[in-house]
């Protein structure tokens, strides 16, 4: 694990990965996207001054696009599941780069069945190649082009300063257990607070 949780976390918290895990749902809920783009494009291109609920989807993508490196969809794709391996896939054909294909290509053999569809057409629009259905790809040019209307700046998620997360966090967890039995809750809560491990996973991006 290369980023910290807490930065990824809105994406399962606000991407409606059930209803985009299948081809035909998601093409159904595309659709529905693409339509309301359409109607309030004057709304889209004023953000991030003008937030408009009808639009949220496009203001979560727009967030999910500006945090994309290697590392952001190397953690999604192998620490995250079935559900991880969606939004991965979702957000990198929405901002493809040559940078995510070995990275996609090799869960490839992982992927649950009817998720498949995703990985694969991520992997067509890196190497800018026809999808299977043209007719789906062509609405995601469409969603695209409708997203890159509105303006954003790119992020970054914070990088674990560790290579492997399991010791550190048995360690800063015997410590935090520590404290607590022998100075008390408080105490504990205190040193959380303090802490630059523990910030990783209380303080939001």
């Amino acid at each position: 694990m290369k980023c910290s949780p807490l930065d990824l976390i809105f994406l399962f918290r606000h991407l409606p990965y059930l209803m985009i895990m299948k081809q035909k749902a998601a093409e159904r809920f595309l659709d529905m996207q693409i339509q309301e783009g359409i109607e309030l494009q004057y709304m889209l291109e004023a953000y991030p001054q003008v937030h408009y609920a009808p639009l949220e989807f496009y203001y979560i993508c727009l967030k999910g696009v500006s945090i994309l490196d290697e590392d952001v969809i190397s953690d999604l794709t192998q620490h995250y599941s079935w559900r991880g391996i969606l939004i991965a896939g979702w957000l990198s054909i929405l901002y493809p780069s040559e940078a995510f294909y070995p990275i996609l290509d090799k869960v490839l053999p992982i992927t649950p069945e009817p998720n498949l569809w995703i990985v694969e057409l991520a992997l067509a629009e890196i190497r800018k190649i026809p999808f299977k259905d043209k007719v789906l790809q062509q609405k995601f040019f469409r969603f695209r082009d409708l997203l890159h209307t509105a303006k954003y700046e790119k992020a970054s998620v914070r990088k674990l300063p560790f290579p492997d997360l399991a010791p550190e966090e048995k360690k800063h967890t015997d410590e935090l257990r520590s404290i607590c039995r022998k100075e008390g809750v408080k105490a504990a809560r205190q040193h959380m607070s303090d802490s630059p491990f523990w910030k990783l996973f209380m303080d939001p991006l």
